[in-house]
């Protein structure tokens, strides 16, 4: 019989599984003879030069540096753990030269990207800016591993190009956090109601409706459920504006959404919300913020809340 045709009759998906080997870097040495016979010529030898490892007596290859720092960064993965899986592949290996080679990489390569970056952003007319807290066991200012850390997280705007994130760990969320990274910076920031974010030279702080819409849904109540529906109506229409240059969601903004947070303010102005319960609260921090939520709409470019910044900073918390 002879063959007329095929058909592929199934797919089935294999898997290859990683490898390690060992790489050896040879420096050839070479002699000039006729300059070694001949007495009244300098003996000339020359050797190759290997190339650099990106960390300086270390066995860490950048393949094996990019492995550990993408299982710990993207997959979540501790270094203790990673152990046991480069064991497998045959690296004898511990924790303790892993973290140190994450701290060496990161150090001498991936720093001068960071501050690169942080450079460009700082150029940038519009920022998003927030913070979460996380726990660090070993803290070098000796107080306990409960004590909240902080992780800071600053995004530019799409709008303005490439959007860049950048992220930055302390011990601390006092004022002095910001204002040393956007030393010089002058422009607009997009952020929620914590007070550091006030009343920096040469800075307009724009609040996040997000935030407010959160207390008026801890509210639970039928005015608290009138206030989430000013809010919801809000979002509505940014959803509707999402695809609009600048210039027209910003006069989509002033025909459409001013007339919503006009208001919406002025109910809230002259409602008798008054005690420190939940309504009280929402009250209090919607109005205490007036000025900052009404920003976004003489500004195509700003978004309506702080979320690329707030999701940003919650996955960021989770690596640790």
């Amino acid at each position: 019989m002879i063959e007329i045709g095929c058909t592929i009759a199934r797919e089935e998906a294999e898997f290859i599984p990683s490898k390690m080997k060992k790489v050896q870097h040879i420096a050839h040495a070479y002699e000039c003879k006729v300059c070694k016979v001949d007495a009244s010529q300098k003996a000339q030898i020359k050797r190759g030069k290997a190339p650099q490892p990106p960390i300086q007596r270390s066995i860490a290859s950048p393949s094996v540096l990019a492995k550990v720092m993408y299982d710990k960064f993207a997959q979540y993965l501790p270094l203790y753990r990673q152990v046991k899986e480069w064991d497998r592949y045959g690296l004898n290996t511990n924790d303790k030269n892993l973290s140190n080679w994450v701290i060496c990489a990161s150090h001498d390569w991936l720093l001068p990207i960071y501050e690169r970056m942080e450079h460009l952003m700082m150029a940038k007319s519009i920022l998003h800016v927030d913070e979460t807290y996380g726990q660090i066991i070993n803290r070098s200012d000796g107080r306990s591993g409960q004590t909240n850390a902080y992780n800071w997280v600053y995004r530019c705007v799409p709008s303005q190009g490439p959007t860049m994130t950048l992220f930055q760990s302390s011990l601390s969320r006092s004022r002095s956090i910001l204002e040393s990274f956007i030393e010089g910076y002058s422009g607009t920031i997009v952020c929620d109601g914590y007070s550091a974010y006030d009343k920096l030279e040469g800075v307009s702080f724009v609040n996040c409706w997000a935030h407010v819409h959160r207390y008026w849904l801890k509210a639970d109540s039928k005015n608290g459920r009138i206030g989430v529906s000013y809010c919801d109506d809000l979002y509505r229409l940014e959803r509707k504006f999402i695809h609009l240059s600048p210039s027209k969601r910003r006069k989509k903004r002033q025909k459409y959404s001013k007339p919503i947070v006009d208001k919406f303010l002025e109910w809230v102005k002259i409602s008798p919300f008054y005690g420190k319960n939940a309504l009280a609260k929402a009250a209090e921090y919607t109005l205490n913020r007036a000025n900052g939520l009404k920003k976004f709409l003489n500004d195509g470019r700003i978004e309506i809340d702080n979320n690329p910044a707030l999701y940003k900073s919650l996955n960021y918390s989770e690596l640790f």
